[in-house]
């Protein structure tokens, strides 16, 4: 087990960070891409054994109002990433231990929190949604049994986030490979066995979940030869600690919910075509899922790389970090969209099964979609570079910004007259809110990194006049 965490953890601070970026990418890649199997295998198992499209309606439908729901406390989890890579970053022990305890704790209460809140409010959420009847009964059920994995959810998702600051992406990917095979068998047993429908397919990945949060836990508590590992008798929360990821991550949190706001307000304008244009966007939403889960892992490198070489004050890496993620993002982003387009037909037919509306209401989404996704990517990028340079407000004003407010304008605006209220309209303000918001970004660079570099200049200034590491870390966060 020594090894494998030697082997695991990378120096995000030195080195060919290109050759770096890639392959600490890779193993978010796939996890991303597991994580969706979850769901995935839930829909095709339901769509064959199940009791069809309105059962795979009724799954798709909650996408968006999960990531809603849970965007705060899951962008909780990114203060957790940019604290501890700080921390690594400057060699500082003491603190990460801090961070890595307070954390897991912070995961614990807040799935917790939301399990009970979810789970009270699960049917209000899918009225709000404009969910037609037919399928209203099987989402809440759906939604209410997913609710009650969330404190599994959110011990993965910071852990993960906290093995990926300390410089190791495989070990999240191996938790959630052991996961999704116990994921397909219990697809197998509750559903296809059982006959439970949409409940089956949401007691297996919760169950999945809590697989991936136990393996988590058991990497971090066997963290031997790593920077920092977790310990029961450590097991406590610092104030500290505690308030800096939240003063980080709670921005974040916010910004996943700006976010998400304007997707649910879309989706639910979309269901209002009724139920091919419910099961068309579910297909789609489900296929552009792949995409991002590859294009969100270049973005979540960039953090961990930004994050750490901050805390070892390296402002030539950070710039680097930055040129390279997008430079990565946009070719891959291009090549992928530009290869998922001429198999449009074959993927939405995983999920619809004779719905000719469906099937075309799918492609015009994944047409305007996939060609454009890269500008969503170059967003990402750069709101993930701010956020591990302390700059956490401004992510989530360029998101209410470019993002929410464009589209809602829209919405209760042009989308009112007959010209524009068509799908396609709609699904346009995604492209256009993205290249506006990556705009928005380019223009702050010019202010906003020329303050970081006085920061960072000042502190090795101060360090090599001989001040100690502990006042360099408090002179960073009061600056």
């Amino acid at each position: 087990m020594g090894a494998l965490t030697k082997k695991s953890s990378m120096d995000l601070t030195t080195g060919n960070l290109y050759k770096k970026i890639i392959f600490f990418s890779f193993p978010i890649m796939l996890a991303g891409l597991l994580q969706l199997l979850y769901t995935q295998a839930n829909l095709v198992t339901i769509r064959i054994w199940g009791e069809g499209d309105s059962s795979v309606s009724a799954i798709g439908i909650n996408g968006s109002l999960i990531t809603l729901v849970i965007g705060l406390f899951t962008g909780l989890a990114l203060g957790a990433n940019v604290v501890m890579a700080h921390a690594k970053g400057r060699n500082d022990a003491a603190y990460a231990k801090k961070v890595l305890h307070s954390s897991i704790i912070l995961s614990i209460i807040f799935g917790i929190s939301v399990s009970i809140f979810g789970v009270a409010l699960a049917r209000y959420f899918l009225i709000w949604m404009n969910a037609t009847d037919d399928i209203i009964d099987k989402a809440t059920t759906y939604l209410s049994i997913y609710f009650l994995g969330m404190p599994f959810t959110m011990i993965y998702n910071y852990g993960a986030a906290l093995q990926r600051a300390l410089g190791d992406s495989k070990k999240p990917l191996y938790s959630l490979m052991i996961s999704a095979v116990i994921n397909i068998i219990l697809n197998i047993i509750f559903v296809v066995v059982l006959k439970l429908d949409v409940a089956g397919a949401a007691i297996a990945t919760i169950s999945s979940e809590a697989i991936a949060a136990t393996m988590t836990m058991y990497w971090l508590i066997k963290d031997k030869n790593g920077f920092v590992k977790f310990s029961f008798k450590d097991f406590k929360l610092d104030k500290e600690a505690a308030l800096e990821v939240i003063r980080i991550g709670l921005p974040a949190g916010l910004e996943s919910i700006i976010f998400s706001i304007a997707n649910v307000t879309i989706q639910a304008e979309s269901n209002l075509f009724g139920i091919s244009s419910e099961l068309g966007n579910s297909a789609a939403s489900n296929i552009e899922a792949y995409l991002y889960a590859v294009m969100s892992a270049f973005s979540q490198a960039a953090a961990a790389f930004v994050a750490q070489n901050y805390g070892a004050l390296k402002k030539d890496n950070i710039k680097k970090v930055l040129k390279i993620s997008i430079i990565l993002e946009v070719s891959v982003s291009l090549a992928l969209g530009a290869l998922m387009t001429t198999f449009l037909d074959p993927m939405l037919h995983i999920f619809i099964s004779s719905d000719s509306q469906a099937m075309e209401i799918g492609r015009s989404r994944l047409y305007m979609i996939l060609l454009t996704y890269f500008t969503c990517g170059i967003m990402d990028c750069y709101s993930a570079f701010y956020r591990s340079e302390k700059y956490t407000i401004v992510p989530m004003i360029v998101t209410l910004l470019g993002c929410n407010i464009v589209r809602m304008a829209f919405i209760f605006g042009l989308y009112k007259l007959p010209q524009f209220h068509t799908l396609m309209w709609l699904y346009a303000t995604f492209p256009i809110s993205w290249v506006l918001s990556s705009l928005i970004y380019f223009i702050l660079y010019f202010f906003i990194q020329p303050k970081v570099d006085r920061k960072i200049d000042d502190q090795l200034a101060h360090q090599n006049q001989g001040g100690n590491p502990e006042f360099v870390t408090k002179y960073a966060n009061k600056k």
